[in-house]
């Protein structure tokens, strides 16, 4: 299945959760926000929410400095 993620055609497992999605490439959960066709999605449910074909995610990390 294909879907846009930071803009990028990319491939992914049919069925694939958000977690899914982390997992498969290699993203950790801490310390980022995902937004879902233009909707930030909480991370209690990154687990529950399944993507479909044509969705575009964005992955935003937190990155700290000073």
């Amino acid at each position: 299945m294909e879907i846009i993620l930071n803009g990028v055609a990319t491939q992914v497992s049919q069925r694939s959760s958000i977690e899914d999605l982390l997992a498969e490439i290699g993203v950790p959960s801490e310390r980022i926000a995902i937004e879902l066709n233009q909707e930030v999605i909480p991370k209690s449910e990154y687990s529950s929410r399944q993507l479909h074909a044509a969705d575009r995610i964005e992955i935003i990390q937190a990155v700290g400095g000073g």
